[in-house]
């Protein structure tokens, strides 16, 4: 996404993650807004429209090393989600 508006997640803990919203300017970057949430309803909803996307590229013929590096995240992600769920975290 370009402009200069961006959110950075990171995880604080397994099962709590935080994300800042910044505003990036010539001047420096602004903290607009932080707060922290469990990540399980993210990860699936990143799933889900990453398939989207990628079905979308697929059936346009598109191919570029942005998609190709949705799809390994993507595959982590899901890799993740059935972990989590074979250890009983989900």
């Amino acid at each position: 996404m370009d402009g200069p508006y961006m959110v950075h997640v990171f995880a604080k803990r397994r099962a709590l993650w935080q994300a800042g919203c910044l505003e990036s300017r010539v001047a420096g970057t602004n903290l607009i807004h932080q707060f922290d949430f469990a990540p399980d309803p993210l990860i699936r909803s990143l799933i889900a429209c990453s398939d989207d996307l990628l079905q979308e590229c697929s059936s346009n013929g598109w191919e570029s090393a942005d998609v190709d590096s949705v799809l390994l995240q993507r595959k982590r992600l899901i890799h993740r989600v059935n972990k989590n769920r074979r250890s009983g975290e989900l």
